[in-house]
């Protein structure tokens, strides 16, 4: 019968006098009997699954005897219950995972399996008709459901659900990328990880060839101030969780900077010599470099690339003006500096037109002045002299007045040319003999030179007169005069005549250079030029 019904037994007696009849009951697997009610009847009520199997009979007493009926068994039908449930079950992918369940019931309960993604959709697992259930995991079998389904013909019986988790070791699903930013601007690295469970995110910066944490930057999302000091950090992402630990690429921060263009130098210089204005500029990227010129500083046109600009300029570009142009792309766009302006000076170099021969005679005592003619354009002039054949130049001595004042040369457009004399007025000493004396003009397009050699003269012997060699008064008596005229007459003597000599010897050797100019540009070195 099934289980809640009500099980009923009877005997039938005979005897005489009529027998009593006493019901006793053994329990299944029991060994010992109990009292169980008394009657030719026996009812249980409500039979359990846990009354199958009882065992009942009945015991027939009178003064005659007893006797004991043949045992009889009470079976009872019930639907199937659980008494093992399946357990959740955590594993990777490929991993076999068991699921067990158990059930009573009676007739014995058959068990099949069922899945079901969502609690709501159940699909029987083909084959799965045992207690225990095999599965080999798949990652789509992450949050998967699984129960037990028993049956009898009594009823069926469904298990607790058990869930499946299927763990992930960390993976990079989308790689962070380089990052290229203006100074001051941030700089944003992104990565995408996947895992179960999942993974913990901590970035990471190379100092000095080892990673380190970068402090606090924990997630998918870093952000980097762009500084200069930033510029070429490289960085990683670490992802963790209970499964492994995965890199990410390693990435590169770039910090542009806008350029910077130092300023060119204003240059002076002779028509057909050439000229070079250079800059430095920095930034990053490299900045290039456009230079422009202009005539009136309004109107600029371009005229060459790159740190230097070369020109060998003429008369004509007296006066131009030239900038360089420094432009790099940043993130933000172009972006470009400008330098301030140089100042290109062209002038012919000084030419001189006429001045003392190279060998100038004066005599000691008498105010002289030495008197160049030169051509030149703002034209300085410096008057120096050497005692040394020309190997030490000095300024001309105190008391020798220069008839222009010497100056710094400044760069600047040049005036025209203009004939001007410069003149060294002094009087002259016996010392001064063989004393070189040089002129150097100098203009905006170089420097030229010239020099003569001083012959210094004695004041002649007035005799015995009244007056002195060199002291201005004149002779005494006629008859001293004409002794003087017979002395300048007589042979010379012995120093004179060698002095003589030597001027004689001068004349027909020319020992003495001839004034040697000089021209100078500030692109090269001074060479001299003899005059001819």
């Amino acid at each position: 019968m099934a289980a809640g019904d009500d099980a009923s037994f009877t005997v039938t007696v005979t005897g005489s006098p009529a027998p009593t009849v006493t019901w006793q009951r053994r329990a299944a697997g029991a060994g010992s009997w109990t009292a169980a009610g008394t009657g030719t009847s026996l009812d249980l009520a409500d039979v359990t699954p846990a009354d199958h199997g009882t065992q009942v009979r009945a015991v027939v007493t009178s003064t005659q005897g007893s006797a004991t009926s043949a045992a009889a068994t009470l079976t009872v039908r019930w639907a199937p219950v659980l008494t093992a449930h399946p357990a959740d079950v955590t594993g990777l992918a490929d991993d076999e995972v068991t699921f067990t369940a158990a059930a009573t019931g009676n007739p014995a309960a058959s068990p099949t399996w069922q899945t079901s993604p969502d609690g709501t959709t159940w699909t029987t697992v083909p084959g799965a008709t045992g207690w225990t259930y095999s599965r080999t995991l798949a990652d789509a079998d992450h949050g998967l459901q699984v129960r037990a389904v028993a049956s009898n013909a009594e009823g069926t019986a469904v298990s607790e659900v058990a869930r499946v988790t299927v763990d992930a070791p960390p993976a990079i699903v989308a790689q962070p990328a380089d990052a290229t930013v203006d100074l001051g601007t941030d700089a944003t690295f992104e990565v995408a990880v996947t895992g179960r469970p999942a993974p913990a995110v901590q970035w990471q910066t190379q100092v000095d060839g080892d990673w380190v944490d970068v402090p606090g930057a924990t997630g998918t999302t870093l952000v980097v101030p762009g500084t200069q000091d930033a510029h070429g950090t490289r960085y990683r992402a670490v992802a963790t969780n209970a499964r492994g630990t995965t890199t990410s690429d390693v990435v590169t921060l770039a910090v542009l900077l806008a350029p910077t263009v130092t300023d060119p130098q204003d240059v002076a210089t002779a028509p057909g010599e050439q000229v070079t204005f250079s800059v430095d500029v920095t930034g990053r990227p490299v900045p290039d470099v456009t230079w422009e010129a202009s005539h009136d500083g309004v109107t600029w046109t371009p005229v060459g690339t790159g740190t230097t600009l070369t020109l060998t300029p003429t008369l004509a570009d007296d006066g131009l003006l030239v900038r360089a142009v420094a432009t790099a792309t940043l993130v933000t766009g172009p972006a470009s500096v400008t330098s301030a302006a140089a100042e290109l000076v062209v002038a012919e170099v000084p030419e001189f037109l006429d001045g003392p021969a190279p060998l100038t005679s004066v005599t000691a005592g008498v105010p002289t002045t030495l008197a160049w003619t030169v051509r030149a354009a703002d034209a300085t002039a410096r008057w120096e002299v050497s005692r040394d054949g020309g190997a030490t130049w000095t300024p001309a001595p105190v008391g020798w007045t220069p008839g222009t004042e010497a100056a710094v040369l400044a760069a600047r457009a040049a005036g025209p040319a203009v004939r001007t004399v410069h003149t060294l007025a002094f009087t002259p000493t016996a010392a001064d003999e063989g004393v070189l004396v040089r002129l150097t003009v100098a203009s905006p397009g170089g420097a030229a030179s010239a020099s003569t050699v001083l012959d210094v003269v004695a004041v002649a012997d007035p005799g015995t007169g009244g007056g002195s060699p060199g002291d201005g008064t004149a002779g005494g008596t006629a008859a001293a005069r004409e002794a003087a005229r017979r002395a300048a007459r007589a042979p010379p003597a012995p120093r004179a005549r060698a002095r003589r000599a030597r001027r004689a010897a001068g004349r027909r050797r020319s020992p003495v250079p001839a004034p040697t100019r000089w021209r100078c540009w500030p692109s090269a070195p001074c060479s001299p030029r003899r005059a001819s």
